[in-house]
């Protein structure tokens, strides 16, 4: 069973907010929306989901077809395929990161791609196994009041550190995704990793192996470097942010309207669901895409990936101004 803390404020020294072998599979511990239907297994090894649905040219496990209507093409709403955001005390959404302290989740996590080997983007995709646009698995952490996401999203042969700050109604500041690849690894491997809110929400520092791969030390600005955004819908560069509460959370996702080694994105998104900007550039210039939903429904393509998480923990600590971060 999950162990989980009473109360979500932390006063001092280091609390253990949650942790989750899976024994019980997703039980109260786990809020799981509606999203693509999927297959939950429960093992000695952890808990495996699998997509429910089926390639009929392949018989793998894919996801299952867009919706028909949907028109023009995927969104940042259909970024995720599937998603369990874990519960904190008393069933609040997320755990409070401490002003003077450090939030931690961590995983010991496995993915393997699926149907990428069979996409229809041409030389957009020229690695189907390292593409992070395709399907991967997730760790995912969001803070949501800023908006701000910290995940790991692994393909078949690399683990990916992503940043992003999701567009919002109403909200002007700049929205964007940004990935990079961490480590290398391959299909059905397990990683231990780590996101972690440190120095009152102000940073956030990502690790593979207990290995510091990534960090972002002003949380909520667009990346310097636009050589690794995947997307780009403009707004306002402001002030760095904070990050006040963390969110983990396991997701399967693809990310189709993301730019590649090309510049381009694959799917053009669904006409008046946002702005799209030339993640190389920026605005005004708009982003070009291989194709558009129409695409996806001639191929018949079916991308899918198998998520297994045997552990997920989070823990607090507060700084004591003595020891180094």
């Amino acid at each position: 069973m999950p162990t989980l803390a009473a109360r979500d404020h932390v006063s001092g020294g280091t609390m253990e907010l949650f942790d989750d072998n899976f024994r019980a599979g997703l039980d109260g511990a786990w809020d799981v929306p509606p999203l693509q239907p999927v297959t939950v297994r429960t093992a000695a090894e952890g808990l495996t989901v699998t997509p429910a649905d089926t390639d009929p040219l392949t018989g793998e496990p894919a996801f299952a077809p867009p919706a028909e209507g949907r028109g023009g093409g995927p969104g940042p709403g259909d970024h995720l395929a599937w998603v369990a955001l874990a519960r904190g005390p008393g069933g609040a959404r997320g755990f409070e990161v401490p002003a003077d302290g450090t939030v931690e989740c961590a995983a010991t996590l496995s993915a393997r791609g699926l149907g990428g080997a069979r996409h229809p983007f041409g030389a957009a995709v020229p690695d189907p196994d390292g593409d992070v646009r395709l399907a991967t698995a997730a760790l995912i952490t969001m803070d949501p009041l800023s908006h701000v996401v910290c995940d790991f999203l692994l393909t078949n042969t690399r683990v990916h550190a992503l940043y992003e700050r999701v567009p919002f109604p109403g909200e002007r500041y700049a929205a964007f995704s940004y990935a990079v690849p961490v480590a290398s690894r391959t299909p059905g491997a397990w990683h231990r990793l780590s996101v972690r809110y440190e120095a009152g929400g102000t940073r956030v520092v990502w690790r593979v192996e207990g290995v510091e791969v990534f960090r972002v030390d002003r949380p909520g600005l667009r990346p310097a470097d636009r050589g690794g955004l995947l997307l780009d819908h403009g707004g306002e560069e402001g002030e760095p942010v904070r990050l006040g509460r963390m969110v983990p959370a396991l997701g399967l996702l693809t990310l189709l309207d993301g730019a590649g080694p090309d510049g381009r994105g694959l799917v053009r998104p669904a006409a008046g669901s946002g702005t799209w900007f030339d993640p190389r550039v920026g605005a005004p210039r708009e982003q070009e895409f291989v194709g558009d939903d129409d695409l996806l429904k001639q191929s018949a393509w079916r991308p899918g990936a198998v998520l297994g998480a045997r552990r997920v923990t989070v823990r607090a600590e507060v700084d004591s101004g003595v020891r180094g971060s």
